[in-house]
């Protein structure tokens, strides 16, 4: 891959980002090493957490959760 995150990894190639969805968040090796999946709650049992993303790491085993309000990420 050319991209991990917002870093470019292959600088000699410019990183064209053309054509690519760049990511939205990310976080650094220092809290973990891989997002694995990710589910948007539309749920009603936990009104709180509708329409937060949760996403986990795979290396660290957490689970963490961002939603946004408008063009804003919380």
């Amino acid at each position: 891959p050319v991209m991990e995150g917002f870093d470019c990894w292959i600088p000699a190639t410019g990183c064209d980002t053309s054509g690519k969805v760049m990511p939205v968040t990310a976080y650094p090796h220092t809290e973990g090493c891989s997002v694995t999946g990710g589910y948007v709650y539309r749920g009603s049992l936990i009104p709180e957490l509708h329409g937060h993303y949760f996403y986990a790491d795979w290396c660290n085993g957490w689970v963490r959760s961002f939603e946004f309000a408008g063009d804003t990420l919380l």
